[in-house]
Parts: structure tokens; sequence; C-alpha cells
């Protein structure tokens, strides 16, 4: 990536840890950024962490730098450790994003994830918050992907066909149509009517008295689930892929296990 004088390289490596009883590898990924004229530790800063985001929506894991390190590149020195922090969770076998198929189109997307960082941020980062294991669901965990989603309509897709549409069942409409070939999108048979309504139930925007085909309890979990693969789909789609290549992400990743694990005939 090249852009005022700034490059970015990752490179896969191997960490190999041997004892007398075992032997483990760990695969490792490094970010370098290289530039012509000095940069300030906060734009190199904004770089990891926009990598750091990207990487995490790649291995469906939270992903942070272990280390960080400033070299002077003029006499192979070292000029500055900025910190180090632990090691970031393990994404096990499966990822997202699959880099061996798509390894010709990482630095278009690598490219357009910088382009598109300051608008997708808050949404990508809902999502990654959401991808942490936790003990108990609450409903706030539900409105963030929901709103979510409705960011992403109103960022990225809003009025690319000339209509400003604000309407949220409407918006949902639009992105079940868009990824109407994705197989994942397909088996999670997303009601746009129960999400709307839903949505609008736990923001307190339909009067407790009205109508509505509102969940709740397991139904709600699912349904947050269900919207966290809508969402992925979303981003998976601004970096550029197509409904073709989304479903070779999806296949035998965590969006499969969270499809294989919805419960028999959800609406």
């Amino acid at each position: 990536m090249n852009e005022e004088g700034v490059w970015w390289r990752l490179w896969q490596g191997q960490t190999i840890n041997r004892t007398i009883y075992d032997l483990k590898i760990t695969q490792t990924t490094t970010l370098e950024i290289e530039a012509l004229e000095a940069i300030s530790i906060r734009s190199c800063m904004r770089y990891i962490e926009e990598f750091a985001q990207f990487l995490s929506i790649a291995l469906y894991c939270e992903q942070n730098s272990t280390e960080i390190r400033f070299v002077n590149k003029e006499n192979k020195r070292e000029s500055m450790f900025l910190y180090k922090k632990d090691i970031s969770v393990d994404p096990g076998v499966m990822s997202l994003i699959k880099f061996g198929i798509l390894k010709e189109k990482l630095p278009t997307m690598l490219n357009t994830w910088h382009e598109n960082f300051e608008k997708m941020a808050p949404i990508s980062s809902y999502l990654i918050d959401s991808l942490d294991k936790k003990n108990r669901f609450d409903v706030p965990d539900f409105l963030i992907i929901a709103q979510a989603l409705d960011g992403y309509h109103k960022r990225f897709i809003n009025k690319k066909d000339g209509r400003d549409v604000r309407k949220y069942e409407e918006q949902i409409d639009i992105l079940l149509n868009q990824f109407k070939g994705v197989e994942v999108i397909k088996k999670c048979k997303i009601n746009a009517e129960i999400l709307k309504d839903t949505r609008h139930k736990y923001s307190h925007l339909h009067p407790d008295d009205e109508k509505s085909l509102a969940v709740e309890g397991d139904d709600l979990y699912w349904l947050t689930e269900k919207c966290k693969v809508l969402l992925t789909c979303c981003i998976l789609n601004m970096l550029g892929l197509t409904n073709k290549e989304i479903n070779l992400c999806c296949n035998q990743s965590p969006i499969s296990q969270i499809i294989d694990s919805l419960p028999p005939e959800i609406e």
C-alpha cells in the first residue's frame, strides 16, 4: 500500500517453541510500515489500529498487537520500543477471510479498508466486541448489532440508487436482497419485520400496548447471532468481495459454526 510515501507490508511467519516433551508452532502475522519521511507516532498507531481491526474481522476474533517497535532503517538500529501486549486470542484452525484463496485481492482489500476506515471503524468495532464470548447475554448485545446494521446502510448503501431510505425494515430488506445469493443468509431466514419490531421495542420506539412481532429470550439471542452474520457479509462486501467469494469465506468458518448452531425452524 502506497499513500504519500507510506508502504504497508504483511509478513507471515512462525514461532517455534521446542521442549524435550513437545513442539509448538505458532503462526504470526507482522505488519511493517515504512515511510520515506518521518511520520508521527499518532499516524503509526492509527495504521496499527486499522490493521488490528482488519485482522480481527479476518480471523473472526479480537486481535491485538503483541509488539510494536520503531526502527531507524538507515542504520538498522531500533530507536524505540513502544509497548508489548498479551498475545491475541487464538483464532484456532478456521478463519473467515481465506487468505490463500483471496491472496491476489488482499492488497485491494487493505486499500479499501484503509480508505473507508473512519466510516467503518464504529461498525466493525461493534461486531468485534460482540465476538467475545460472554457468560451472559442481554438486550444491549442485540441493540448494538441491530444499530450497526442501520449505521452500515446509512454510511455505505443509502442514496446509492438516488433514494434516501430511512425506514429500518426497508434498509434490512435491501441488505437481505443484496446477499440473496449467499448461502448463510438464506439459512438465517431473517424476517425484516420481526427484526424491525424487536429493535423498536427495545429501543423504546414502540408504545408498550402496540401490536408487535418482537422476540425475546432465546429467540432474541438467535436473532442477534443471525444479525451478526448479516453484518459480517456487509463488511466483506465493502471490502470488495462478491457473493461467490463471500460464500467461499463463510464455508468452514466461524460463520458456518453459527449457522450449524441455529435451532431448527426458526422464523
